[in-house]
């Protein structure tokens, strides 16, 4: 492992192609995934336990943008733009830059509960961010649906589990401050 190529994840930006406050790099992005992550993980399995589980959901956390150090963030809304065949191909792209420069191999966690915990949290991380730091017009709506659409796939994937108190959690992170009335 080449501990100076993850390192470098604290010097490549995300957020470039709006207007935002604050800037934010893909390690800041991957640490705050891991931590809603976790509260997720730790509120769907509330007694402690030792699972391999959960220690994959914590390092998919951890490196799930991993090959943004070498490809750089590419937004949702520039892929968007791009068709099925595109977006598969630069999604296979980053895969293999994922394999052949950090020994990551995320197709191995395809449709795992795991997968699908740290996308959820991929995707409240970004709609948090959004919402606290980001000007540009319709980046907030887009990062909730997002945040919405993935939470479905969660539920129909684990309907036996409790997802209420996590929606309620998530509603809560996502609604604007309000300020205390006197």
């Amino acid at each position: 492992m080449n501990i100076e190529k993850f390192l470098r994840a604290a010097e490549v930006q995300r957020w470039h192609t709006v207007h935002a406050t604050k800037t934010q790099t893909v390690a800041e992005h991957q640490w705050n995934v891991w931590v809603i992550a976790r509260a997720i993980y730790d509120m769907l399995f509330p007694i402690p336990h030792n699972s391999d589980e959960s220690a994959l959901v914590s390092t998919l956390a951890l490196t799930h943008d991993v090959h943004e150090i070498v490809v750089g963030d590419i937004p949702s809304t520039g892929k968007d733009l791009m068709s099925i065949t595109e977006e598969n191909a630069l999604e296979e792209y980053e895969h293999r830059v994922m394999r052949t420069q950090f020994g990551i191999n995320p197709a191995a966690n395809r449709g795992t509960l795991a997968e699908a915990i740290v996308k959820l949290a991929d995707r409240v991380e970004a709609a948090h961010f959004a919402r606290k730091y980001v000007t540009t017009p319709g980046v907030r709506g887009s990062t909730t649906l997002a945040v919405t659409q993935q939470f479905a796939v969660c539920v129909d994937m684990a309907p036996h589990l409790s997802w209420g108190k996590i929606a309620s959690d998530v509603i809560n992170l996502l609604l604007p401050e309000r300020e205390d009335e006197e």
